[in-house]
């Protein structure tokens, strides 16, 4: 199978290294576009992330190391990059240079066990847009709040990102109120800060946000966190672990 993919620089930044921050080791399926679904180690994100592109010959489903995908994509100068995915390898060869990856069996992919799927169809708790000079203001606050956690809450209208360690004694504390007005009433424990750092290293176009679903699971006792950006080449949405209302 023959794989082109344009724009490399992109795709590394809005595939390859989301990915390979999250999991040694992933499933990818090669089709009219190559998508996986990759999960922290301990389980509680989730991400799915698409970038766009048509091979004309049916898909393949290949088992990586990401971060030996990620490092041998960026040795290549090129913009566009063509690879032949077949017999369990991934080569690239130009006038310059060339490399050779072996694939891995796909038994030894861990397991998801959860249907991303499904959760579009969960009831909306709330819905709100982050904008990247509000993340960029949250990456700027953990410079002097030493926690990992930023803890959604709507007041009066509005949502307020916290980043702080409401289990530590002591611990400082950076709010900010973001720009999108939400009327829904939610109260929120803390989301994992390291997608905010992730969010923060994308190359977002102009007037591009975040989007942000509070989704209710099916008993109504949780919510599970969505956010996601569609932009021209990519798509990524990350799901969150559910917390308590």
């Amino acid at each position: 199978m023959i794989v082109c993919i344009a724009d490399r620089e992109k795709f590394i930044r809005c595939f390859l290294k989301p990915i390979g921050s999250f999991a040694d080791i992933a499933r990818i399926t090669i089709g009219d576009s190559i998508t996986t679904t990759v999960s922290n180690t301990d389980k509680t994100c989730i991400l799915a992330a698409e970038y766009n592109t048509n091979t004309g010959e049916g898909t393949n489903d290949i088992a990586v190391r990401t971060r030996k995908l990620l490092s041998s994509f960026e040795c290549v100068d090129e913009e566009t990059i063509t690879v032949d995915v077949k017999d369990n390898t991934i080569k690239y060869k130009s006038s310059g240079m060339r490399f050779k990856l072996h694939t891995l069996d796909l038994s030894v992919v861990p397991k998801i066990g959860v249907n991303i799927n499904s959760i579009d169809d969960f009831e909306v708790a709330a819905n709100f847009q982050l904008r990247q000079g509000e993340i960029t203001k949250l990456i700027k606050s953990s410079s002097f709040v030493e926690a990992n956690k930023v803890y959604l809450q709507q007041v009066e209208g509005r949502v307020f990102f916290t980043l702080t360690d409401e289990q530590l004694d002591n611990c400082d504390a950076f709010a900010l109120r973001l720009d999108c007005p939400c009327e829904s009433e939610f109260a929120a424990s803390p989301i994992n800060f390291e997608v905010v750092r992730q969010l923060a290293a994308l190359p977002i176009e102009e007037g591009k946000t975040f989007d942000i679903k509070l989704l209710w699971t099916p008993d109504k006792q949780h919510y599970i966190v969505a956010i996601s950006i569609v932009a021209d080449k990519y798509s990524l949405k990350y799901i969150l672990t559910p917390y308590q209302k």
